[in-house]
């Protein structure tokens, strides 16, 4: 046995210097190249077997992706993993697993997985069947990743290192080595995969009544993506209304009724959370994306369909049953359990008090009807899916007051109140859900918070060995904070690299005059501080005007008087969330790496 030795580094000199170990050096006069000659700034793979060095180039110098690898090096957000976990990696691929005894044979049902079209580590895989009094049953299998990644083992360690997968433009630095994550632990389709299986049924409203977890032996029919499955839910309503067949070519496979039991459990599990006064928010998902050239950033909104939605649902009761399982064994059966939670507080008294002032002032401010206000005792999810919601015409700008921007105003409102989850030791509610407690099981890949709770869980149900208590808790305690601390770091990255989406965006602007600068239709989105928010049609993300540059150009000082930045001096414009504005750029401000923009007439 010899394992692959893998890292990043960046040619300049003639010499590849290691970009996140700085140690590592090689020559380019001593590698063999796979593919187009290289130029110096590029970013390289480098591979070594035995006495065999390959140099692949994986980002151009001045791209965009060398870029993202610059940031993933300033953070020590290594693609790579060492040499030992990749050694540990290649015995497991030689001994699998397969053939243990306490693995329950279910390679006769027919799951598949649904993702991205782009995902290589399938972390789950349903079957969904229906029993003759109209209840469903959901298999829902995810990666045995526990059983791979043990503690004690380099595979454990360096996993608690990284504590998740991190996601960035580009690429994915995952968290267990890619002979794990998208090979051998990944569910991919006509294999033989281990897989921890949640067995759920579910009642006609949406009540989780049964849930048994085992081990077992499956096999994936296919590897699904979301668009082609909501591709065929609209065809199957099309033949609904026409009475014609389903042409989809799903429509005649072996998981055809699972794919069409997933929709009846989604919409049953939607309908249930709008009974848990769980908020519907109505937003588009940003992600950054690199343009066409490759050498800049830009940011993709996208509407999840109705499929995601549903398979979401699935992965949230897995999730909430989860949770239920460790709580009741370790209250009921007394089980030593050192299990870890994702738990989200509910809002301050005070905040939602301040979004109910907020909403009323909002409604006076634009002389709105009594449909946009928050009556007294209405729920907060109530409220919000009954206000207006006449979505933008897309890539047409509008002029006047807009109910899709209001009601985006307000969901901006009501996100601002919440207070951020975060993994712990101890059972919490968990409030954006509606539930009184959630774990982690969905992602053991990407997860090792999910990893652990398999572990646990596995020991608490005796299919699995119980461990040492003592070790266990100090895992716990190590687990829960480097699950917090990556939670923080992934959200830096976030922030990172939508900052580099706008300083593409408006980068263009700045090498015009002034006079020739574009203006740009926005809508007062909300304010904080000393700065207003403003999403500019067309464009992803939010945008700031600091109320200090609006006082310059309007020649007054500027301060928020709740929904409204308000002028000293009467003769000034007076700004309102929900109002429609033309900004242009002025300059850029570099020493606090920001645009400064201007309402323009």
């Amino acid at each position: 046995m010899c394992a692959m030795q893998e890292w990043i580094g960046q040619l300049k000199d003639g010499v590849i210097r290691g970009l996140f170990a700085s140690n590592r050096t090689v020559s380019l006069a001593e590698v063999q190249l796979a593919g187009q000659p290289l130029n110096a700034g590029d970013i390289v793979r480098v591979q070594s077997v035995q006495a065999s060095t390959e140099v692949t180039c994986v980002a151009a110098a001045g791209s965009s992706l060398a870029t993202v690898y610059q940031e993933l090096a300033e953070r020590s957000l290594d693609p790579c993993h060492p040499q030992q976990c990749e050694q540990e990696a290649q015995r497991w691929l030689e001994t699998p697993g397969f053939d243990a005894k306490d693995l329950q044979d279910l390679t006769h049902l027919p799951f598949v997985t649904i993702d991205n079209a782009d995902s290589r580590d399938l972390d789950q895989a349903l079957f969904i069947d229906r029993d003759t009094t109209d209840q469903l049953r959901v298999y829902y299998a995810l990666a045995d990743a526990s059983y791979y990644v043990r503690p004690g083992s380099a595979l454990f360690d360096e996993a608690v290192a990284r504590a998740v997968t991190y996601y960035v433009p580009g690429l994915a630095v995952p968290m267990l080595p890619r002979a794990l994550s998208e090979d051998l632990v990944s569910l991919n389709p006509d294999v033989p995969r281990r897989a921890l299986v949640f067995t759920i049924t579910v009642g006609v409203t949406g009540d989780a009544i049964k849930t048994e977890v085992c081990r077992a032996l499956i096999r994936s029919r296919a590897k699904l993506a979301y668009d082609a499955v909501q591709e065929f839910y609209d065809a199957e309503a099309q033949s609904r209304r026409t009475g014609k067949g389903n042409q989809h070519g799903y429509a005649a496979a072996e998981y055809t009724d699972s794919l069409l039991n997933l929709q009846r459990v989604g919409q049953c599990r939607i309908q249930h959370a709008q009974q848990r006064d769980v908020v519907d928010y109505q937003r588009h998902e940003p992600r950054i994306v690199f343009n066409k050239q490759q050498t800049s950033f830009a940011i993709e909104l996208r509407r999840r369909s109705d499929c995601e939605k549903y398979n979401e649902q699935v992965s949230l009761l897995c999730n909430m049953e989860g949770a239920r399982l460790l709580e009741d064994l370790h209250h009921h059966k007394h089980s030593v359990l050192q299990s870890i939670f994702r738990v989200h507080s509910p809002p301050l008294q005070e905040r939602l008090s301040e979004l109910r002032h907020s909403i009323a002032q909002l409604c006076d401010a634009h002389e709105l009807t009594d449909e946009w206000r928050w009556q007294p005792a209405q729920p907060l999810a109530d409220y919000l899916s009954s206000l207006p919601a006449a979505d933008p015409v897309p890539d047409v700008p509008r002029t006047g007051l807009q109910n899709a921007d209001l009601r985006r105003a307000i969901e901006r409102m009501i996100l601002l109140t919440n207070r951020a989850s975060f993994f712990s030791d101890e059972p919490g509610p968990h409030h954006a859900l509606g539930v009184k407690s959630y774990a982690r099981f969905s992602s053991p890949m990407r997860e090792i918070a999910g990893i652990f709770t398999h572990k646990e869980l596995l020991e608490a149900l005796q299919l699995e060995p119980a461990s040492d208590s003592g070790a266990d808790e100090q895992l716990q305690q190590a687990i829960v904070n480097a699950a917090n601390a990556a939670k923080r770091l992934q959200k830096e990255l976030d922030n990172e690299f939508h900052l580099k989406a706008i300083d593409s965006y408006f980068h263009n602007d700045l090498s015009l005059p002034l006079a020739d600068r574009p203006v740009r239709t926005a809508v007062i989105m909300g304010m904080r501080g000393g700065r207003m928010y403003a999403a500019v049609h067309g464009f992803g993300t939010d945008v700031k005007v600091y109320l200090d540059d609006l006082g310059q150009h309007f020649n007054t000082r500027y301060q928020v008087d709740g929904v409204r930045v308000v002028p000293k001096q009467a003769a000034a414009p007076v700004f309102k969330i929900g109002d429609r504005i033309n900004l242009q750029l002025q300059r850029y401000d570099a020493g606090n790496r920001r645009f400064v923009l201007l309402p323009v007439t």
